[in-house]
């Protein structure tokens, strides 16, 4: 299969560097990027599991809340053995006292998948190169080009066997978030809902993403004030072509040309144009 990834002129550093950007969920344009809707816990056991853990975790002020909200002391690592082992006195222990302390369960505990799953960098890919809004937003109105990549390159063979990890998966999209559990996250499947769906208005994206965690990239830039940038190689050969934005500017052209010219690894590479249709809203290549 063939992959398209529209990119602006400054990108052209893809080339001089062999390296390809993995953007964590967090710094991508949609607010909903890896947040699945969690709207409960799972099971009675894993309930407990996850309550005696919060009162482990518990900042000594909410501690002396609790503690408060009790009428007692119990001792903190011997109240959450208790919980663990017992979910039925988890359930009314939770029921009877979430309501007097700052603790919310849930709403922590979802905070905390989510930044985990900001550990994870995402490739977003195409499988359309001549898509009028993808020009305009990722290519910078046109000016900008297109990767074609291989997508049978050893490049998208990943060595974690995860859904999006070892090969890329194509994006599903929804009008409603998916649901999920905490007790699900640990499952593979829940894999779909964290990273595969996005919502309708993305449709036209037609994306596939290929994942990698960003503790493996080959290059990390650390940004102020911002997201960090992780870079992963990119091998030459897994670019078969370049496609040029109807507006993309003379000094970008030339700077491919002789790129193929001089640059061996890219000798192969094929340029392509796109063009504005002189008779229909679309653009040809």
């Amino acid at each position: 299969m063939v992959f398209y990834k529209y990119v602006s002129a400054k990108r052209i550093s893809i080339f001089q560097n062999r390296l390809i950007r993995f953007t964590q969920p967090l710094a991508l344009n949609d607010p909903f990027e890896a947040k699945p809707h969690f709207y409960k816990l799972g099971s009675k056991e894993e309930f407990a599991k996850h309550y005696a853990e919060a009162i482990r975790r518990f900042m000594y002020r909410a501690w002396v809340d609790y503690c408060r909200a009790l009428g007692n002391d119990p001792g903190r690592f011997a109240l959450a053995k208790k919980v663990e082992n017992d979910p039925d006195y988890a359930e009314w222990l939770y029921k009877n006292l979430h309501k007097q302390t700052p603790q919310d369960l849930l709403p922590n505990l979802r905070e905390r998948f989510y930044k985990l799953h900001n550990t994870a960098g995402i490739l977003s890919l195409s499988e359309t190169p001549d898509n009028l809004l993808m020009w305009a937003h990722y290519a910078e109105g046109h000016t900008g080009f297109v990767l074609v990549l291989d997508g049978c390159y050893d490049f998208f063979k990943g060595s974690v066997s995860l859904p999006g990890f070892t090969k890329p998966e194509r994006v599903e999209y929804s009008s409603e978030r998916p649901r999920i559990t905490a007790e699900e996250t640990s499952e593979e499947a829940a894999m779909q809902k964290i990273f595969f769906v996005k919502g309708s208005e993305w449709e036209y994206e037609k994306e596939w993403r290929y994942l990698k965690n960003s503790t493996d990239a080959h290059k990390k830039i650390v940004v102020t004030n911002g997201h960090d940038v992780h870079l992963f190689r990119l091998p030459p050969k897994c670019i078969k072509s370049v496609i040029l934005g109807c507006y993309s500017s003379e000094e970008l052209k030339n700077k491919i040309v002789e790129l193929c010219r001089d640059d061996p690894e890219f000798g192969h590479l094929r340029i392509q144009q796109a063009r504005i249709s002189e008779t229909h809203y679309s653009i040809a290549i």
